[in-house]
């Protein structure tokens, strides 16, 4: 099947095949998922789209870094990868340390009105030991896969079955795992399943014992979606593009932000998924990613 990404300023793509669990049933569930991202340098409150400063698009595996915690060195995600099959909630990631002696609030202002405080931390002073070496480097990091509640909702089989199926048994697998929101920093109701067009984030940080808030960052995302159109042969007839079937992905969203304060950076990540076995594979032609609201930067 061919596909096509946007080619604005900052955009990169890829279409993977992967499982979930089926959310109305125990079964796996083979989905078909189109990832766009964009990088994008916080200016004057607003997003500036950039090329990818690392030059990698998508990112295809994690990047780690070493970091010395409770007296052992620690592998922790700098960028966990971007080939996630589905994320039922959004993330919201915000890089680099702090100070201290401070609470800590993500906030999320949409468009319509109100503020949602998606996570909420507070470190007291001196700062006790952390849950893992990625809260001692974040202050809203990736929650780390393979300990704790993450690798609970992820049903890790100590032994695989010698061949492995080939489709695998998701009945104990909980879709949270492929989210990398910080779990103990959440706020109840939050994370919301997407990050709306025109949402305001924002950081605020207050002195143990004070009231008064300082904004450590703050920007408003534009108007831009995705759209997605899927290409089918309808299995009778010429094979030929002007007679091909159209349908447009009805689960397209805004489910990743990941934020650097030090350097002013953010990147978004959208996600179009749908069951693959909706349509024979041998009917698939096209996947047409198309960008709406969008400026070059």
């Amino acid at each position: 099947m061919k596909t096509q990404f946007p080619t604005e300023t900052g955009f990169s793509g890829i279409y993977i095949n992967g499982y979930r669990r089926n959310p109305s049933g125990d079964n796996a569930q083979l989905m078909g998922t189109a990832v766009v991202k964009r990088h994008y340098q916080i200016n004057a409150g607003a997003l500036l789209a950039i090329q990818d400063p690392d030059e990698i698009g998508i990112q295809l595996s994690d990047r780690q870094k070493d970091v010395l915690y409770d007296g052992k060195t620690n592998a922790i995600s700098v960028y966990e990868h971007d080939l996630a099959i589905y994320k039922p909630l959004a993330d919201i990631i915000v890089r680099d340390d702090y100070l201290v002696g401070h609470r800590y609030q993500l906030l999320v202002e949409p468009s319509t009105g109100g503020v949602q405080s998606w996570f909420s931390r507070t470190i007291d002073s001196p700062a006790p030991l952390p849950a893992d070496a990625d809260a001692q480097e974040n202050v809203f990091g990736w929650q780390p896969r393979y300990q704790g509640v993450r690798f609970d909702q992820g049903s890790v089989p100590e032994t695989f079955p010698n061949p492995a199926p080939v489709v695998p048994d998701m009945s104990a697998f909980d879709n949270r795992f492929f989210n990398g929101y910080r779990r103990d920093f959440a706020q109840a109701g939050f994370p919301q399943n997407q990050i709306q067009a025109g949402d305001s984030i924002s950081m605020t940080r207050t002195l143990l014992g004070e009231t008064q808030s300082d904004t450590l960052f703050e920007f408003s995302l534009g108007q831009e979606s995705i759209r997605a159109n899927l290409y089918l042969y309808s299995g009778k007839g010429p094979d030929k593009d002007r007679y091909w079937c159209v349908h447009t992905l009805s689960d397209v969203r805004l489910d990743t932000l990941v934020i650097t304060p030090s350097i002013s950076r953010v990147y978004a990540v959208w996600r179009a998924v749908w069951d693959y076995a909706s349509y024979p594979s041998e009917n698939y032609r096209k996947l047409d990613l198309i960008s709406q609201g969008v400026s070059n930067g």
